[in-house]
Formats: structure tokens, C-alpha cells, sequence
């Protein structure tokens, strides 16, 4: 994926890090995070998941999410067993589509799911050609509709287009700071900056998705210049 700037394309990889960067040095900014996929939004994303023995035919649909290392604590998702992501996986792996292996954590009712009453940390699921490695359970959420969990929901490591970050601060301040950092990384790229609350609409009022999406969390999406 690229972004366009008025300097041309950029491979958006390295202007997110560099965007994280920055937005996590303004004043104020506690928490900074990329995903691929917001709570409740339109987006999602499905794979095909099955255990090492299994046959293609015996696979389940799951759904994924690509995340950073920062994203669970942010948006305070528990890790029930195991770990997060490593910046290093983060920065390293790639949801590739002709094999390997990468780390992955699960929902707790995926893990529930696949592995009743077992550890699933450190088994394996295919994906494809790729092996899925766990290194963490995370605590099931209503991440596509209010009061659904689904069953099978799957985190990969990487930086998605959509960057959190959560503010000790007046969130409108911060935003625009924000801007501004990102028009010194490039004047021509587009963005939009709005809080968290606005993407979720009328959701919000009838369940709580993630307990910590407050008044100090924002968004900020990346788009291509015009």
C-alpha cells in the first residue's frame, strides 16, 4: 500500500512508523497504536483458519485484524494467556499469501473453540500455506456488532492504516497537534481526525464494546492525496 504526498508515493509502512513517532511525542499523548480494522466499522476481513491435521473442507471462517504492539493496552483488551506482539514482530512479519509462519493472537473463544480445555499457547493453526503460531489469547469483544463475539477472531502483527491514540489532554487540542504533525511529514497527504466516538454513531449508547474507548481516544485515518 502506498500513500501519495505532494513528494510522491511513500511506501506507507515507513510513514506510519514515522507518524506513530511523532504523534506519540506530543504533549499530552500517553498511548499511540495502529490497526487495520476500528471497532464496529464497515471493514472486515475474513480468513480461513484449521488445525495442522485438518483438511481444507474442515476449516472455519474466521475474522482478522492486523494491530501494533501498543493496540491491546490502548483500547485496554486483556491478554488472558501469554503475551502481545513485539515491536519486533510488528516491524518484521507481513500477513504474506505464499507461506510462512507468523505470530498470532487468538480470541478467547477461538481458543475455546479449537483448543476446549486445552493451552493454546504455542500451537499452530494453517492458514493456507501459512502457519499460525500463538503467542496470546486476548479477551473476546464486540468488535463487528453490538452483542455478537465472534467465534473465531484472529490478531496479526503489523501497521494498519488507522492510527489510535489516547490524550491526558482536551482531545481537541490534541487533534490538532496532530494535524499539524502530519503536515510536516507531508503537506499533501489527506487525512481525517475525529474521535473514536463518532466512528461507533449510535452504538454507543445501547453497549459498551472495549472498556477503554473515553473521551481522550482518537482516530486518525490515512487516505490518498487527491
Amino acid at each position: 500500500m502506498t500513500l501519495q504526498g505532494r513528494g510522491g508515493y511513500v511506501e506507507a509502512e515507513a510513514l506510519q512508523r514515522q507518524l506513530l513517532e511523532n504523534v506519540a511525542a506530543i504533549p499530552g499523548v500517553v498511548e499511540v497504536a495502529t490497526v487495520q480494522r476500528e471497532p464496529l466499522g464497515d471493514d472486515v476481513g475474513g480468513i480461513r483458519i484449521r488445525l495442522p491435521d485438518q483438511a481444507e473442507n474442515e476449516s472455519h471462517a474466521a475474522e482478522m485484524n492486523v494491530v501494533s504492539a501498543g493496540d491491546f493496552s490502548l483500547v485496554e483488551i486483556p491478554i488472558l494467556r501469554g503475551r502481545t506482539f513485539t515491536q519486533a514482530e510488528v516491524t518484521q512479519t507481513e500477513v504474506a499469501q505464499g507461506g510462512g509462519s507468523h505470530p498470532v493472537i487468538v480470541s478467547e473463544a477461538t481458543a475455546r473453540n479449537i483448543w476446549p480445555g486445552a493451552d493454546p499457547i504455542g500451537r499452530t493453526l494453517r492458514q493456507g500455506e501459512n502457519t499460525l503460531r500463538v503467542v496470546g489469547v486476548a479477551a473476546d469483544v464486540q468488535v463487528l456488532t453490538i452483542g455478537h463475539v465472534p467465534p473465531y477472531y484472529v490478531y496479526f502483527p503489523g501497521q494498519g492504516g488507522l492510527l489510535f491514540f489516547k490524550s491526558r489532554t482536551d482531545l481537541a487540542a490534541t487533534m490538532s497537534s496532530v494535524r499539524a504533525a502530519v503536515r510536516a511529514l507531508d503537506p499533501g497527504l489527506v487525512v481525517n481526525v475525529l474521535p473514536l466516538e463518532s466512528t461507533l454513531g449510535y452504538w454507543r449508547g445501547l453497549s459498551r464494546t472495549v472498556t477503554g474507548i473515553g473521551a481522550g481516544l482518537g482516530i486518525l485515518a490515512l487516505l490518498l492525496a487527491a
